[in-house]
C-alpha cells in the first residue's frame, strides 16, 4: 500500500489541509504500525493534554509536543526565541494531565479515519499508527491555535511538519500572520522548506535563506543560530592537541557515514599523536560505531555535557551534516565537513571539506595557515550576523510593520 498515496486524498476534519505534508515526517513510524493497547493510551493522552500559557502581546510564539520532538535543548532554543520580544504570549505544551475538549470532539472522527485506511488497504497496525497521529495533530493543533491570540503574529517552532504544520493551517484559514524558524540545518531540498507554508520563514544563517529561496520560498528572513544567542568567538586559534567529532542522526546509511569519520579520525590522531571526543547525535540513541579501546579516543561526550562544553576542549571539529556547524562557525573553531553524506547537505559548501582520509589530513596539515581573521570572513560569508538576539528583535518589527 502507497501510504503517501493515500494521505494525498481528502480526509474528514482536514478540509483542504495537505495532510501527506503534515505527516511526511511520520510515514516510516506509520507502516510500523502500534498496538491497540499503545493507540488507546495514546488517544487518552491526547484528550487529556493541556498547556502552560504566560503573557499577552502582539507575538504568540506557540512551542508544540512536535516541534522540539521531545528533545529538551530544542525547549531551551525555544525560550530563546521568545526572550528577544518582550511584548509576547507564549504558549508551551504541558506535560501536565489537562482536558483537551478538542481531542474528546475529535474522537468521532477515529472510526471513518479507520476505515478508510483500511478500505484503502493499510493494515490494521498501520491504520491504528495512522488514525493515532492524526487525532493527535488535530486534537493539539487546534488546543494550542484557539489559545492564541489571533490578532497578533502567530511563531511556530518548525511548521514543516505535524502540529505546527496544521496551527499554520488554522491560521492561514483565519488570515491570521504566521512566521516559522528554522531549528536545524536541512538538506537543500529538505520537506522543512518544501511544506513550509507560514507568511515569514525565519532562516537561521544567510546560507540556510539562500537554501529556503532556492526551494521557491518567499518572505525569508535571516534570524541566527537560537543555539548561538549567548556565545562567544575565540579570538585566537587553539592548539592542544584535543578535537572533537560530532556525528550525525539517524541509523542506516549515516551510521556508515559516521564509522567513516571515527575511523578517519583514528587515523588522524594516531599520525600526530592527538585526542579526539565523540559525540553522538542526541536523535540516535543506542548507536555504537566506535572501538572503546581506541587508545586516541579521549572519551564519549553524553547530554551531561554541553555543546559548548565540548567546543572548549576542542581545537577543531569534525562535522558531516549537523547543526554544529554553523555553531562552529559563529564560535570562529576550525571547522572539517566529511562532504559524503547520504542527505546531500552543504553540496555548495566547499570550505574545508574531505571524502578521504588523504583530503582529511591535508586540510589539517593546513590549519598552520588560518588565522582568526579568515575564521570571521568565513562567518559573515555563511551566517551573516553578530548580535544574534537583537537581530530577531529588528527581524520581528519588520515583520509587524509590514503586516499591519
Amino acid at each position: 500500500m502507497d501510504i503517501n498515496k493515500l494521505l494525498e486524498s481528502t480526509w474528514p476534519g482536514f478540509g483542504n489541509i495537505n495532510v501527506q505534508e503534515m505527516l511526511y515526517t511520520r510515514m516510516s513510524d506509520i507502516e510500523r504500525g502500534c498496538s491497540l493497547h499503545d493507540f488507546l493510551k495514546g488517544t487518552v493522552r491526547s484528550v487529556l493534554s493541556t498547556y502552560d500559557k504566560s503573557g499577552s502581546g502582539n507575538i504568540t510564539f506557540i512551542y508544540s509536543s512536535t516541534s522540539g520532538l521531545g528533545r529538551k535543548d530544542h525547549l531551551s532554543y525555544f525560550q530563546n526565541l521568545c526572550n528577544t520580544w518582550d511584548k509576547k504570549c507564549v504558549i508551551i505544551i504541558s506535560g501536565k494531565i489537562g482536558f483537551n475538549l478538542s481531542g474528546l470532539r475529535n474522537t468521532f472522527y477515529i472510526f471513518g479515519w479507520y476505515r478508510k485506511a483500511r478500505k484503502n488497504g493499510l493494515s490494521s497496525s498501520s491504520s491504528r499508527r495512522l488514525v493515532w497521529w492524526l487525532h493527535w495533530v488535530k486534537s493539539e493543533g487546534e488546543m494550542l491555535y484557539h489559545a492564541a491570540n489571533k490578532k497578533s503574529l502567530v511563531v511556530t517552532y518548525c511548521d514543516g511538519m505535524l502540529s505546527d504544520y496544521y496551527i499554520t493551517a488554522l491560521a492561514d484559514a483565519d488570515s491570521v500572520s504566521t512566521a516559522t524558524v528554522q531549528h536545524g540545518v536541512f538538506a537543500n531540498d529538505s520537506w522543512a522548506y518544501r511544506f513550509s507554508h507560514s507568511k515569514f520563514f525565519i532562516a537561521n544563517s544567510i546560507y540556510s535563506k539562500k537554501q529556503a529561496e532556492n526551494i521557491g520560498l518567499k518572505r525569508v528572513v535571516v534570524g541566527g543560530m537560537l543555539q548561538e544567542m549567548q556565545s562567544k568567538p575565540r579570538d585566537i586559534i587553539r592548539k592542544e592537541g584535543v578535537f572533537s567529532i560530532f556525528l550525525d542522526g539517524g541509523g542506516g546509511q549515516n551510521n556508515a557515514t559516521n564509522k567513516m569519520m571515527v575511523d578517519f579520525a583514528h587515523q588522524l590522531a594516531e599520525k600526530y599523536h592527538l585526542q579526539y571526543i565523540l559525540r553522538y547525535h542526541p536523535g540516535s540513541p543506542g548507536s555504537t560505531v566506535h572501538d572503546d579501546n581506541d587508545p586516541y579516543l579521549a572519551y564519549i561526550s553524553n547530554k551531561a555535557e554541553t555543546v559548548d562544553q565540548v567546543f572548549e576542549k576542542s581545537d577543531f571539529v569534525v562535522v558531516c551534516a549537523s547543526t554544529v556547524i554553523f555553531q562552529a562557525i559563529i564560535r570562529l573553531i576550525p571547522t572539517f565537513r566529511y562532504a559524503n553524506n547520504s542527505e546531500k547537505r552543504f553540496l555548495d559548501m566547499s570550505f574545508d571539506s574531505f571524502s578521504s582520509y588523504e583530503e582529511m589530513k591535508a586540510e589539517y596539515d593546513d590549519m598552520v595557515y588560518l588565522n582568526i581573521d579568515d575564521l570571521k570572513k568565513r562567518k559573515e560569508e555563511i551566517i551573516g550576523v553578530e548580535d544574534i538576539k537583537e537581530n530577531y528583535k529588528n527581524v520581528f518589527q519588520a515583520i509587524l510593520c509590514h503586516t499591519q
